[in-house]
């Protein structure tokens, strides 16, 4: 079979590869062959399939536990009914329709801090995710650094939840300044917070994205661990 670049683009384009263009992948295929002792090519063969059948193996089981995660992402949401009272949406179901929460920050947000969440307790979210700063003083000097002490994975997801947020909602992109640093998108995190309390506390529904206002209304200190009391049909 001659290879062209058109094929070879479809190729590419097919296995999401942007960093080679078709052109340098048909210039690397037409270089002269390697000389290699007899058996070399039989031998990087099997081992490419052999890699290649674990890797389809790790793919089966990957789509598996995400089609357990959806299913169980579904329970929890579904909406829990009693006699004599109106439907309401579980926690779950509310904020999975805040813009930047995905499966894996969902599943990750009721697994490992679904006492935070049950407890309505905002700035124990805070401390458990990292966003809330560690202040040092000591004399005339006062250093803020970022929290260690907090749970990695949910660090993890709720820095990509708020990555993905400034990129789908306004609210969150005018708070946070234009920047690839890692440190800036790392604070990033302290708006979704607010705005995922906002969402739970103001409609008890799952939230359009537009309807998210640009600046969530401030809330005094002593009000920081009641703002999240809903309705308890709505719990987790």
């Amino acid at each position: 079979m001659r290879l062209t670049e058109t094929k070879i683009a479809k190729v590419l384009a097919a296995h999401r590869i942007r960093r080679v263009t078709a052109h340098d992948a048909l210039a690397i295929l037409r270089r002269p062959a390697l000389t290699v002792a007899p058996g070399t090519a039989d031998a990087a063969r099997v081992h490419i399939t052999a890699v290649a059948e674990r890797l389809n193996l790790v793919n089966r089981q990957i789509k598996t536990v995400l089609q357990r995660i959806d299913g169980l992402v579904e329970q929890l949401a579904g909406p829990e009914t009693e006699p004599g009272q109106d439907t309401e949406q579980r926690d779950a179901a509310i904020l999975r329709s805040l813009p930047g929460v995905g499966r894996i920050v969902l599943a990750t947000l009721l697994a490992e801090a679904h006492q935070a969440l049950q407890a309505r307790d905002y700035q124990a979210l805070r401390t458990l995710t990292g966003v809330a700063p560690v202040t040092k003083r000591s004399g005339r000097s006062c250093r803020v650094e970022m929290r260690q002490a907090c749970s990695g994975r949910l660090r993890t997801v709720v820095y990509h939840w708020a990555r993905v947020a400034t990129q789908q909602t306004p609210a969150v992109a005018a708070a946070t300044p234009p920047s690839e640093d890692v440190a800036t998108l790392t604070a990033a995190p302290s708006e979704p917070l607010p705005i995922a309390c906002w969402a739970l506390h103001a409609s008890c529904s799952p939230t359009d994205p537009c309807s998210i206002p640009r600046r969530c209304p401030p809330i005094a200190q002593n009000q920081l661990d009641h703002w999240w009391e809903v309705p308890p049909h709505s719990r987790l």
